[in-house]
């Protein structure tokens, strides 16, 4: 589904950004977090960022021109939604965290005389997201996933608010590593391993904020509609 023809500065940028993948593209773009803070308005969003909401809402409307290649998640079968979220994401989670954790260890064991302080913040919230993620997705894989494909929409309530939570946690550890890293820049002469690390943990980011957003502004609305429970296949 494409950006609607009118974007409000009222329009909340959660349900827009699932509703539209050239949405998220423009939030992506301007570092408008929308996955855990999809309850914010376009306006509020904007003023955040010091950005002007009418130029905001101009460009939303100027890429929906392209159009939304990718696959409808909203209208998908929920089934089909869960199980999408699990092998573009889960799967190359499983294998892509020790690596991260690998290298992080790596860099601060040959960086540490001269940026320790920084390099150990970074590989503790490395090692803690890893950890942290793998019991989340293997929650969702065992319980809550499950549910889902039964149709059992009516007992979610309180599995959806833990991984939720947990989303939040996962969110602010990710601004965290922003700031460590001065939004994955490597420093001047960094070696091939630290740069690797730095573009690794960028691209995690990204690929993160779009699992979650799937989850928390697609998929947990959507299993709040009563109406959902027919179409699970």
């Amino acid at each position: 589904m494409n950006t609607p023809k009118t974007v409000s500065e009222s329009d909340k940028i959660g349900p827009l950004a699932g509703r539209s993948v050239v949405a998220a593209r423009v939030f992506d773009r301007l570092g408008i977090e929308y996955c855990c803070s999809g309850d914010r308005t376009i306006g509020e969003a904007a003023k955040q960022r010091g950005l002007a909401v009418d130029l905001l809402i101009a460009e939303l409307l100027a890429e929906s021109e392209l159009g939304d290649p990718a696959t409808d998640w909203a209208g998908a079968p929920l089934a089909e939604l869960t199980r999408h979220i699990v092998a573009a994401y889960h799967r190359p989670l499983e294998a892509e965290l020790p690596r991260l954790v690998a290298l992080a260890e790596r860099v601060l064991a040959a960086h540490q005389h001269h940026d320790g302080k920084r390099l150990r913040r970074v590989r503790d919230i490395v090692v803690e997201l890893s950890e942290e993620l793998l019991r989340n997705m293997a929650k969702e894989e065992r319980v809550l996933f499950p549910m889902i494909e039964r149709g059992a929409l009516e007992a979610l309530g309180a599995p959806i608010r833990c991984i939720r939570s947990e989303h939040e946690e996962a969110g602010a550890a990710l601004a965290r590593l922003r700031t460590l890293t001065e939004d994955y820049r490597a420093p001047e002469g960094a070696c091939a391993t630290w740069k690797a690390l730095w573009g690794g943990l960028e691209r995690f980011d990204v690929d993160l904020r779009r699992h979650v957003h799937l989850e928390n502004n697609i998929l947990f609305p959507r299993t709040a509609d009563p109406s959902e429970a027919l179409s699970i296949e």
